[in-house]
């Protein structure tokens, strides 16, 4: 007898796992599928992009309509929600662009900002300008539009576009022209590339979603080569952008770990933590493969890596405290036992595998407790209405 070991798939549902799947292969955990979360606290960045497309388009009409005081209320409207949102963005603890990706959006915007300011320059300098912002805005959207700060696209396109909205809206005499017409036209696509990203990335994460359903299904049917043709269609209909691209991925190869197919069940797993490196289930599942395979040093680094992740994923402490007990750290793994069924006192798999260790240290009483535990959670869970 070995120490029951969990293999982790995701889920949709909130009820407890099954107590009936096969011990051989030990209890499948689900994990409900997380959230779409937003990179950058305050408006999501389609909200953001739209705002401000809708801001640059209010007041070209504005303009044609020579209403001044509308076009001033833009410019603070829009230097706001930029403000605003820049100050969630520096508060997060999201990734930061590089040099290069800073260089570009600064220089957009201060050639769009100097557009406006010299507008009554020569016509040759004005014209270069306001058609110039357009460059490094472009050039920033192609390296960032699937970036976790790619929200700065629609915060630094204010910036010029607040400008010639203050132009209009200062000077009662100024009358649109071409030029200012250019320099808020330079301004809008990038705000509208990104809000039109990231409608087609929630669309994406939906359609992810429904796939993963089906699959799930088929896992609770322990029909697995079925369900890893649904994990197929899964990662086929997500780009690695979307939120939760990494799910089917870890759940491919936990059903290969079920197939007993370790070594593609590593391949999966690999791409999952290439994609999000943060996902406890994914460690915890690259782990339980690497114990199949004997390998239990690496398996353990993979559980502390999901401990790392999530300290309270009281999974990843029991299967570590597994892969201790195979290698005869049998007081390590009581304390692995431990904080597992200190995070949930009702986890079986955790008492279970207690019992052993402390039957193979000799300390039969206090195994028996653990037996005892183990079959009042088995008597609880069969009175539960179905």
């Amino acid at each position: 007898m070995e120490p029951r070991k969990v293999t982790v798939t995701p889920r949709q549902a909130t009820r407890p796992p099954s107590p009936s799947i096969s011990k051989k292969r030990g209890p499948v955990v689900r994990k409900p599928l997380r959230p779409v979360t937003r990179a950058v606290p305050g408006l999501s960045p389609e909200t953001l992009g739209a705002l401000v497309l809708a801001g640059a388009a209010s007041l070209l009409l504005a303009g044609v309509l020579n209403q001044h005081l509308v076009s001033l209320g833009i410019a603070v409207v829009l230097l706001g929600i930029g403000a605003f949102q820049s100050a969630g963005l520096l508060r997060s603890r999201m990734a930061r662009p590089n040099h290069r990706e800073t260089g570009l959006l600064a220089g957009g915007a201060l050639i769009g900002l100097a557009a406006a300011i010299l507008r009554e320059g020569p016509v040759i300098l004005a014209t270069a300008l306001a058609v110039g912002a357009a460059l490094p805005f472009g050039a920033a959207t192609s390296w960032m539009l699937r970036k976790p700060y790619r929200a700065l696209l629609a915060i630094t396109s204010v910036v010029p576009i607040a400008a010639q909205a203050a132009v209009h809206g200062m000077d009662p005499a100024f009358r649109p022209t071409l030029l200012w017409i250019l320099g808020i036209a330079a301004s809008m696509p990038w705000p509208a590339a990104l809000a039109t990203t990231e409608i087609l990335r929630r669309r994406s994460a939906a359609v992810l979603r429904r796939q993963l359903v089906r699959a799930e299904r088929t896992v609770e049917r322990k029909d697995y080569e079925r369900s890893l043709a649904e994990y197929d269609r899964a990662i086929a209909a997500a780009p690695a952008d979307v939120p939760g691209a990494e799910i089917p991925w870890y759940g491919k190869g936990a059903t290969l770990v079920l197939l007993g197919r370790y070594e593609e069940a590593l391949r999966a797993i690999d791409t999952a933590l290439d994609i999000n490196p943060q996902n406890e289930v994914a460690w915890v599942n690259k782990g339980n493969a690497l114990t199949r395979l004997g390998r239990l040093i690496d398996a353990l680094r993979c559980f502390n890596a999901a401990i790392k992740v999530n300290p309270h994923f009281e999974v990843a402490w029991n299967n570590k405290g597994n892969a201790l007990a195979r290698l005869g750290k049998f007081e390590d793994a009581l304390r692995c036992y431990d904080r597992a069924l200190e995070l949930d006192p009702g986890y079986r798999g955790a008492w279970v595998n207690m019992g052993f260790v402390l039957t193979k240290m000799g300390r039969f009483d206090e195994a028996a407790s653990c037996a005892d535990e183990a079959l009042r959670l088995d008597r609880g869970r069969a009175a539960e209405p179905a």
